[in-house]
């Protein structure tokens, strides 16, 4: 249960403003990258923080790239950015645990 509850709540809560709120916030405000360039390069890093390599990376970054850009679609239509992107994460994530156990 502990489980579910860490991966399901606290790491796509903790990603999501760690991850897509600082690093759209990063390369949109201060280095000036466009909403695109944004989105990729935030997704990619989310695919790397979670230290795999080979084909586990290029689908980690690709589900950080929709992940963000939830975050920036919801963002952009001043939306609820960060719930949206929490919400559609622990959907994945507590879909990814339930094919696990």
């Amino acid at each position: 249960m502990m489980q579910l509850f860490g991966d399901s709540l606290l790491a796509p809560l903790l990603e999501t403003l760690l991850v897509q709120v600082s690093g759209i916030f990063i390369f949109r405000r201060l280095l000036r990258a466009n909403w695109t360039v944004s989105c990729v390069a935030v997704g990619c890093i989310f695919g790397a923080l979670h230290g795999y390599g080979g084909a586990a990376l290029l689908k980690l970054s690709l589900t950080g790239i929709l992940l963000t850009a939830v975050y920036v679609i919801e963002k952009r239509k001043s939306g609820k950015p960060i719930l949206m992107t929490f919400v559609t994460h622990s959907i994945y994530n507590t879909i990814l645990w339930m094919g696990r156990n």
